[in-house]
Formats: structure tokens, sequence, C-alpha cells
């Protein structure tokens, strides 16, 4: 497929479900090093996520965290303002600092383990100690990069956990967007 660059990441955006579906299970692990200390830009495709303002979003990764170890990473979202997927991020800021929120662990799912539902994708487990309890401790994605040889461009897959079911939601796209100093994240 060769996906590279922005006009790619517009095109992923526009996709249906389906299509969606079968690129992500052609999909491949992303390396920690790949994500750690970058954001990315986001899209959700499900036309919902526009009427709700969280369509766009940026997604940030660390290896710095308190529950982080050598098996796992840490991250969190930034808010952006809403927009098409061609139009610039537009970070949203708080006390002149980019609006940074909702922790998450990023791992690979034990086998046999409810997570495990996507063996070739990392975890993204928004159950972690350091969100509040308002924040939604009840989503998982499953993160895969696109192509093995392009790491700037993944595709995720969410899902909201209801006991041990989980239920489907909608794709979303990333995008390499910045490096990021993680002094600088939570600080």
């Amino acid at each position: 497929m060769g996906l590279i660059g922005k006009s790619d990441f517009v095109q992923l955006c526009l996709k249906n479900d389906d299509e969606l579906a079968d690129i992500f299970a052609r999909g491949t692990t992303p390396e920690f090093a790949e994500l750690v200390g970058y954001e990315f830009d986001g899209f959700n495709t499900m036309d919902l996520t526009q009427l709700i303002g969280i369509r766009r979003f940026r997604k940030g990764f660390l290896a710095a965290d308190e529950t982080v170890g050598s098996q796992e990473i840490g991250g969190y979202n930034v808010t952006v303002r809403p927009g098409p997927p061609t139009a610039e991020w537009d970070i949203v800021y708080k006390k002149g600092k980019p609006h940074r929120h909702s922790p998450y662990r990023v791992y690979r799912a034990p086998a046999g383990d409810k997570e495990d539902k996507y063996p070739q994708s990392l975890l993204i487990n928004y159950d972690c100690p350091r969100n509040p309890v308002w924040n939604p401790g009840f989503l998982r994605d499953y993160l895969v990069k696109v192509t093995p040889t392009n790491p700037d461009l993944f595709l995720g897959k969410a899902y909201v956990a209801l006991g041990s079911l989980r239920v489907y939601v909608s794709y979303f796209v990333l995008l390499r967007a910045e490096k990021v100093d993680p002094a600088t994240v939570w600080g």
C-alpha cells in the first residue's frame, strides 16, 4: 500500500468501516520506539464523534510514568478544535499549556486475556491509576501500524469495556505530528 504523509492520512480518515477492517487486519504491531516521545494527530472515523466534539484529537506517548514498566509505555490525549482531516490541528490550551488529559497505558495484551482481541496490535488501556474516576477508564483501543515500512501512520480500533464484554465504537487514524519533551507534559 505504501501510505506516506498527510494525503494518505486523509484518505484513511475517509474510508468506511469495511475498508478499515481490512487494513487493520493486515496491520503490524507498532514498536514502542516508534511511538515514545511523539504526539500524533488523530481522527475518529465515526460521524457521531463530530457531534460530541471528539472527532479530532492528538495522542502522545511517553516512557516515563509511574505506571510504566519495561513491557509498557504511557500516554495521554490532547484536546483539538473541531475541523476536517485536511485542516491544521488547532490545539486547545489551558493555563498556557496544551490541554492534555485522559492518560493511558500501552502494552501487548497477554495471550488469552480478555483484552487479547488482536494479537498484532498494542492495547491502549485507559483503566490506569493516573485517571480520575470521571475519565474514560472504560475505553480500550487497539493500535496497528498500517504498513511495516511506515513508522508515521497508525490505525486504531476503539472499544468500550463493559465488564468482560468489549463493544466496538469506531476506528481512528494517527499521523506523527511532533516530538514532545516528556518533562513538559504533566509539569
